[in-house]
């Protein structure tokens, strides 16, 4: 039978398998270490953890027996008292025999981890194999979360390099492409310091850059084939955007986004027309502006009045809008109200338990930010990293699948580590918690950053991109 509805109260957890079941007085028989602890309670059905501190268990491994024996589970989750846990895994009791069925780092103030596989198990616990100082799991509970069915589609999305096939060491393996519903190409296509809409040609070696008018000869024969060699092996049905960031390679202009150009609105409608005219040659569904990052209040003011104006326009002509948003995000209520989607960048937040995208801290508690701003869950669009970014070096990056093939060689992956080698990035199992939490969130979808950092065999378990197209085709009703 499968867990169709939990009860959380004072703190314990007692699983149920339907609202019969759970009327009434239960048990709920909780052990940590050799003790043994055994309380009446009457279940009143709350979606709030309340915590009683007479109740938290201080110890290295917590068990919960799952009330009327036998259920098959494919979620668990847990909050633990401050962040004292760095490694742990689940074990599900099959047969009599302790099996190990999920791992992962950190708790932080909440986790949903996602089985890879679901169990038939009458209990479960967790073991705290590494934490730096005294643990304290406040809750622990289990359920089986079904295919949800959605009236709108659940995007996945990729950010793709629009010159990827150039290098050998940036292979992207056919597969990843096929499940995926858009792709935003990104890395050659700007504004300047005058606000014109410009395409770059990079180096050879991916250094150096050449700005071209979107109007020009190298434009006009160019773009056609990063377009089609990009979506080669992409569905038909699939949207194909240009993201447009700023050009960092003039003295004068628009470093680090620090541009004041935008402020004459006769420069800002003059670029949008073109970014409309561009699209209608190119068959583009849309564009993601990634202005990173206006440095005064004037500057996002700009940046208000080009998205507003964008919308507006990008509608009449059938076109959709997108933006790159992070916490702190200088957009008004407004501006984020009048995009299509808000493509969350739930990544690169370096106070972080060391690891710059973690689930409650970089996930949860950025999503609830956008949320409680008044942004329907729909527009929302969490990011998903396929890198990671050094510990003690916040401006060193590293493909996963290079850090991947140092755990291989080094005999230590796992799926659910998260740290390695002063790397601090997300693993596959990681990749799933937040996929299904994203959509159990009505997120309108996911996106990666960036493809080409994934390992090449697609369909290999360590794939992060195998793991974000098999969970959404999972959990997410056709």
């Amino acid at each position: 039978m499968k867990l169709s509805k939990k009860i959380i109260f004072y703190g314990i957890t007692v699983l149920c398998l339907g609202s019969t079941a759970c009327a009434g007085s239960m048990q709920a028989l909780e052990k940590s270490g050799d003790e043994v602890a055994s309380t009446e309670v009457r279940a009143t059905p709350t979606q709030e953890v309340e915590v009683k501190e007479t109740q938290v268990q201080e110890a290295d491994f917590r068990l919960l027996e799952l009330e009327g024996g036998m259920q098959t589970i494919n979620a668990i989750e847990l909050s633990e008292e401050g962040s004292n846990v760095r490694k742990f895994h689940l074990e599900a009791q099959v047969d009599g025999q302790w099996q190990s069925i999920y791992t992962n780092d950190l708790i932080e103030e909440y986790h949903l981890c996602i089985l890879k596989d679901e169990i038939t198990t009458d209990a479960i616990r967790i073991v705290v194999d590494e934490k730096s100082a005294a643990t304290k799991i406040t809750s622990m509970s289990a359920r089986y979360i079904d295919e949800v069915e959605r009236e709108e589609m659940f995007s996945n999305t990729a950010y793709v390099s629009s010159t990827y096939f150039e290098h050998d060491w940036d292979v992207i393996h056919p597969e990843n492409f096929d499940s995926l519903t858009d792709i935003i190409m990104i890395g050659n296509f700007s504004f300047n310091n005058k606000g014109e809409f410009i395409l770059i040609e990079h180096g050879p070696t991916g250094e150096g850059t050449t700005p071209y008018s979107w109007e020009s000869d190298y434009a006009k024969i160019t773009f056609p084939t990063w377009k089609e060699k990009v979506t080669r092996d992409l569905d038909e049905d699939a949207d194909v955007w240009v993201s447009i960031t700023c050009y960092k390679g003039e003295p004068d202009g628009a470093p680090n986004g620090q541009t004041d150009v935008f402020n004459d609105p006769a420069i800002r409608t003059d670029f949008l027309e073109d970014l409309v005219e561009f699209a209608k040659l190119y068959n583009i569904a849309g564009y993601d502006i990634d202005w990173e990052y206006p440095n005064t209040a004037s500057q996002w003011q700009d940046y208000n009045h080009l998205i507003l104006e964008a919308s507006k326009l990008f509608k009449e002509n059938g076109l959709k809008l997108s933006s790159a948003q992070s916490r702190g995000s200088g957009l008004s209520l407004e501006s984020l109200n009048a995009l299509d989607r808000i493509n969350i960048m739930s990544y690169d937040n370096y106070g972080t338990m060391n690891n710059h995208s973690t689930f409650y801290n970089s996930a949860v508690k950025i999503i609830d930010e956008f949320k409680k701003k008044g942004i329907p869950s729909q527009k929302l669009i969490l990011g998903l990293p396929y890198y990671g970014v050094k510990v003690d070096s916040y401006f060193e990056q590293w493909d996963y699948k290079h850090i991947y093939k140092q755990m291989l060689e080094e005999d230590a992956y796992d799926p659910g580590v998260n740290i390695y080698g002063g790397w601090g990035f997300n693993g596959p199992n990681l990749i799933r918690d937040k996929v299904v939490y994203a959509i159990e969130q009505d997120l309108g979808g996911v996106f990666c950053w960036q493809m080409k950092n994934d390992v090449k065999d697609f369909g290999n378990s360590t794939s992060l991109a195998t793991t974000t197209s098999e969970t959404i085709e999972e959990f997410v009703e056709d």
